[in-house]
């Protein structure tokens, strides 16, 4: 997948994908995209759809982590 910047009217459509990768079972595939979404902050619910994925997967302390960076840095830009 290329990285590329993800704007506001792209997170429905980027959360319906991430969606149809979890229905398949395709369970990397929707972390990936609720990732995505998680680290733009474009929506909330992704975030927890994230975090409940990296518990299943076993990767919750490095994204919580990553999350934590990411709002250290959010916050010392405001």
């Amino acid at each position: 997948m290329q990285a590329e910047a993800l704007h506001k009217e792209d997170a429905g459509v980027q959360k319906a994908l991430a969606e149809i990768h979890f229905r398949l079972g395709d369970f990397e595939g929707a972390f990936q995209r609720y990732g995505r979404l998680a680290e733009a902050g474009l929506d909330e619910a992704a975030v927890e759809h994230y975090i409940t994925l990296a518990e299943s997967l076993g990767r919750l302390e490095s994204v919580t982590v990553g999350l934590q960076e990411k709002l250290k840095s959010s916050d010392s830009v405001t």
